[in-house]
């Protein structure tokens, strides 16, 4: 299947909102969703088919040179499928755009998709924060990719 990646605009918040709800027992907020197209840090990608159907979506933020995976998400139907990479791909071409020299995320204990997805692009764990999440109850592990090397334009 043909994919295409987008900035998100304001005509998508909907969309997104489903997602998160599809995806998180502590979905973002509507003020957080509607806010992001609009915000000076973050850069919020959409991953849609080729009949413009959202697959996934992907949310950075970068500030004073680092980098922080904020929300990544793919519809459970699409899951498998490498949509998930697509976004991680984004976020590092964002990254060296940006020359930011480190990214960090964090992620449920528990997720190990996800957290061998971010093993895959070099995150490494370094802190947890004990009983962080809540519906269930879980910690929060912190990942950090450091000293990505900064590609001249």
């Amino acid at each position: 299947m043909e994919t295409c990646l987008r900035v998100m605009n304001s005509q998508d918040t909907k969309a997104v909102m489903a997602l998160e709800a599809a995806c998180f027992s502590d979905p973002w907020t509507w003020g957080i969703i509607k806010d992001l197209p609009d915000s000076p840090w973050d850069e919020t990608w959409l991953l849609e088919d080729e009949r413009g159907t959202l697959l996934g979506y992907l949310t950075c933020r970068f500030l004073a040179g680092e980098g922080e995976l904020m929300r990544i998400a793919v519809f459970p139907e699409f899951r498998g499928q490498g949509y998930s990479r697509e976004l991680m791909d984004r976020m590092e071409k964002s990254a060296a755009e940006k020359a930011v020299n480190a990214l960090s995320l964090e992620v449920r204990a528990g997720n190990e998709v996800a957290l061998g997805l971010y093993q895959s692009y070099g995150f490494r764990e370094e802190a947890r924060r004990k009983n962080y999440y809540q519906q269930p109850v879980e910690d929060a592990v912190i990942m950090w990719l450091r000293n990505i090397p900064v590609v001249s334009t």
